[in-house]
């Protein structure tokens, strides 16, 4: 397994894991050239199989500049490797290189039913709440290093 950042010129390659507009593609790819996110890919025998989004700014309620705080948006991990530990481990991973990045905080949106979410993020670290968003039945839990 390997776990890396992708390029802008890679973001197609997630298309197994979520379908959206050209525009999104587009939007994603303009986030990375200009730093305002990195995607995080796990890979397994050259295929994309996990993904995830390290956002820096653009949510400042969340993000504080000067290497403080990120927002890791959306774990995604292929259906038929789903159960298996590859999210724990990809996550710890991603965690690490944030946190040797310099930042000293990750917050994550997770909706109030992902008990399998919450159980995960729970064993790495996150505390919940920060803050409960009612209209969209999410709260957001934070990891602190």
């Amino acid at each position: 397994m390997l776990v890396r950042k992708i390029l802008a010129n890679e973001v197609e390659k997630l298309s197994p894991l979520y379908y959206e507009s050209e525009d999104f593609i587009q939007k994603r790819k303009d986030q990375i050239n200009n730093g305002i996110i990195d995607i995080y890919v796990l890979e397994h025998d050259n295929l994309i199989i996990g993904e995830v989004s390290i956002i820096y700014s653009g949510m400042e309620d969340i993000y504080v500049k000067d290497k403080i705080k990120v927002y890791m948006e959306a774990l995604r991990i292929l259906p038929i490797y789903r159960n298996k530990g590859l999210g724990q481990l990809f996550l710890k991973e991603v965690i690490n290189n944030i946190k040797n990045d310099g930042y000293k905080e990750i917050t994550i949106g997770v909706a109030d039913d992902n008990l399998n979410a919450k159980h995960i993020y729970n064993k790495l670290g996150f505390t919940e709440f920060l803050r409960r968003e009612p209209e969209i039945n999410m709260n957001l839990i934070v990891l602190m290093f």
